[in-house]
């Protein structure tokens, strides 16, 4: 690769700052743990990050985060990339901001090169002018844009899903391997007896874990087993169906029950939130 080719693209955020240099910062903002779940933090820790540290609100940080979620979901859809690449991206894209700031990086460019990236890694490659022209494309809002891989926008757009790349796997220190809660939350559910036939309940149980594992700091405090059994566990008792609970319970014997019951809170009070803003919206 030619050294031209190498260079950062102009306008781009500068490159991420480490935690040593946060001088101006009492606190240290939560760093990996060397261990099997160096990837989970508990709330406190999640009020310390880089963007809190940098002035954000909690408030504002979970809507950015939400926000490029859904930038994630709905570029995802539109190459009809399959749920494990989509679910890939969202986790590098909440991992990502542990270690930096909202304020240094776009939440657009990062949600973007996070989605090109679990592509790769899920081997289900996109291509990046057709990547770039879409997330134009809806940054703008302008569904009339036509594809121009001359055009300067667009351009940009492929200079910063390329550069940014970099950046999150410098982050993310190069750990790419995630567990992904769908194939939990299938496997609980072909192992209960009474789920046979009943694709409802899987159905709501399927979008309640990834809705909210994906889209908030839930896959940063939670692990995917006790997500799985939150999701089944509230779309059990919304069917009301208690004998499918208790033999859930049987199912996932050594899963924590008092974390299941934190996770499932936290998915109404996830739904509660959107519901109310959706309803605002009107």
């Amino acid at each position: 690769m030619s050294s031209q080719s190498r260079k950062r693209p102009r306008s781009l955020s500068p490159p991420p700052r480490h935690s040593s240099n946060r001088t101006s910062h009492p606190k240290t903002p939560p760093q990996p743990k060397p261990s099997q779940t160096q990837w989970n933090f508990s709330p406190e820790e999640l009020t310390r990050t880089p963007s809190i540290q940098d002035g954000l609100t909690i408030e504002q940080e979970r809507n950015l985060r939400l926000r490029g979620a859904k930038f994630i979901t709905s570029c995802g859809a539109s190459h009809r990339v399959p749920q494990n690449v989509i679910s890939v991206a969202c986790i590098y894209f909440q991992r990502f901001y542990v270690r930096q700031s909202f304020k240094e990086h776009q939440h657009w460019e990062i949600a973007a090169a996070c989605l090109f990236t679990a592509a790769k890694v899920e081997e289900n490659v996109l291509k990046l002018g057709a990547l770039a022209f879409t997330c134009a494309k809806k940054a703008k809002k302008d569904e009339t844009a036509v594809y121009d891989d001359k055009c300067d926008t667009q351009r940009r757009w492929r200079e910063r899903i390329l550069w940014y790349e970099g950046v999150i796997l410098s982050t993310l220190c190069f750990d790419l391997e995630v567990e992904k809660p769908e194939a939990y939350i299938a496997k609980f559910a072909s192992r209960l007896q009474s789920l046979q036939g009943d694709k409802q309940l899987l159905h709501i149980a399927w979008g309640l874990g990834m809705d909210c594992f994906l889209k908030t700091t839930m896959c940063l405090e939670f692990v995917c087993t006790e997500v799985a059994c939150a999701a089944l566990l509230l779309a059990a008792r919304f069917l009301n169906t208690p004998a499918i609970v208790e033999e859930m319970w049987k199912t996932a014997e050594n899963v924590n029950r008092n974390r299941v019951y934190e996770a499932a809170k936290r998915m109404l009070a996830f739904l509660q939130t959107t519901s109310t803003a959706a309803l605002a919206k009107k």
